[in-house]
């Protein structure tokens, strides 16, 4: 649950994103075909699709009474299935694989043919994707047919041109990014100036890979929408449901930005949403025998700077169930750190690590860990220094640590580690009660792989 407090109304509004036009391939007589393409970075991107130029994704279009067909190319085993394109249902998070539809790893892509079981006048055809790294974009040809030429072949296989067929060129969509990173969140939406694409019962997209660096560039696809001109508008789909865990039923998460409205429609849009199905989550990461995380979280964001003791500036800092926030620094930040900082504030308030012996380079290790590796992209994972590091400078380079040693010797490490600090029966000691060899010599052994 998520509530924020304000006394002014809030207008939900969209995002401000990239607006690309594609050149499209017109029939004759007709306006000529535009795509409008759309990307929130991974750090912005919500369940809910929220783009600013593309159309948010729809329940009850035409596709979801299409039949989808797989022409060519074979179907990731971990992937939701064709089925997917079309359910009305939204990915839960931006590495979602049984809620996505994407060929399998190593191929080149394939082909996929929508029956829409009637002639329609189809005024929009709108697609969405979402992956934390290059199978993010969309690269695909998108042709159609009425059906009614001679020789028409419902599914031609890769190698033959559909333009051959029976079938006209619609579109090319290319949702790739100029420069920069492939990961986020992309919406492709293609229509005609004159309002209707054309008459179409079948659909056909020739699908590519994003990049060919590696095995991983096959997108994964969320949704695909067909919009039929003499239907009426389709409802949004029913968003997934917040992530569940053992324990109470609801967590709450209230955020003040009374000193800061300018920041209201971000703290509306994009943080709670983030804090609400990330703090399940990090409660989830960080048990304990007989422990019960905080049920409700207050976040309040000031507008002055000077938060920490003795007006001191800084970015945020915790105090047991109470996240407080730097409304200048958040506002500065808000295209980059700025929700992973509330998350790492948001691992303080599950630790609730309040012992002595509680070493603060491993506290925030642990809450650096949840944040750059679990909740960021791994695009933005830190590397430390080998030549500089120590494996107690805390924060990044101890979570990097902590990410070795997790994935090499005991994948609960970081629970156990932290819930011997909130019982303050932490030592050095339980390095090598862990993995049988002592801090050092695992710091050393972790350097050697940096280098």
């Amino acid at each position: 649950m998520f509530q924020l407090l304000d006394r002014d109304p809030l207008r939900l509004v969209g995002f401000a994103a990239a607006l690309l036009l594609v050149a499209g391939t017109g029939g004759a007589g007709r306006a000529e075909i535009k795509t409008v393409v759309d990307r929130k970075k991974a750090y912005h991107a919500t369940p809910a699709f929220c783009l600013q130029n593309v159309p948010p994704p729809s329940a009850g279009d035409a596709a979801g009474k299409a039949v989808f067909t797989l022409v060519d190319g074979e179907a990731d085993p971990h992937c939701g299935g064709l089925a997917k394109l079309s359910d009305g249902k939204l990915p839960r998070h931006d590495d979602d694989p049984a809620e996505n539809f994407f060929f399998n790893a190593g191929t080149p892509g394939g082909r996929i043919a929508v029956d829409l079981g009637k002639l329609l006048r189809v005024k929009q055809v709108n697609t969405y994707s979402w992956h934390a790294d290059a199978r993010g974009p969309q690269v695909y040809k998108l042709f159609g047919s009425d059906g009614a030429a001679a020789g028409f072949n419902p599914g031609p296989k890769a190698g033959t041109d559909p333009r051959k067929c029976g079938w006209k060129l619609i579109c090319a969509v290319d949702t790739r990014p100029a420069k920069g990173y492939l990961d986020g969140q992309y919406g492709a939406s293609i229509s005609d100036s004159g309002g209707v694409i054309g008459k179409y019962r079948y659909l056909l997209l020739d699908v590519s890979r994003t990049e060919n660096d590696d095995a991983f560039g096959n997108t994964f696809y969320s949704e695909m929408d067909v919009i039929d001109a003499e239907a009426p508008p389709a409802p949004a789909p029913a968003l997934p449901p917040p992530t569940v865990v053992k324990g109470p039923p609801k967590y709450e998460v209230s955020i003040d930005c009374s000193e800061m409205p300018e920041l209201k429609q971000w703290a509306q849009n994009e943080l709670g949403p983030t804090l609400t199905r990330w703090y399940p989550i990090i409660v989830a990461a960080l048990p304990g025998e007989d422990y019960a995380a905080p049920e409700k979280v207050t976040v309040t964001i000031k507008k002055d700077p000077r938060i920490l003791p003795g007006k001191r500036q800084g970015v945020a800092f915790t105090v047991g169930s109470h996240v407080v926030c730097s409304g200048p620094w958040l506002k500065a930040n808000l295209e980059g750190e700025a929700r992973g900082a509330v998350v790492h504030e948001l691992a303080h308030v599950a630790q609730q690590i309040r012992g002595r012996h509680a070493p603060s380079w491993l506290i925030e290790g642990v809450a650096d860990y949840i944040r750059w590796f679990q909740y960021e992209p791994k695009s933005h994972r830190p590397r430390p220094d080998p030549r500089r590091a120590k494996p107690t400078d805390g924060y990044r380079t101890t979570a990097a640590f902590l990410d070795y040693l997790s994935n090499k010797y005991d994948e609960r490490i970081v629970a156990r580690l932290n819930a011997a600090m909130r019982e303050s029966d932490y030592s050095d000691a339980l390095f090598k009660e862990y993995t049988g060899k002592e801090m050092e010599e695992l710091w050393r052994e972790y350097v050697a792989t940096l280098r």
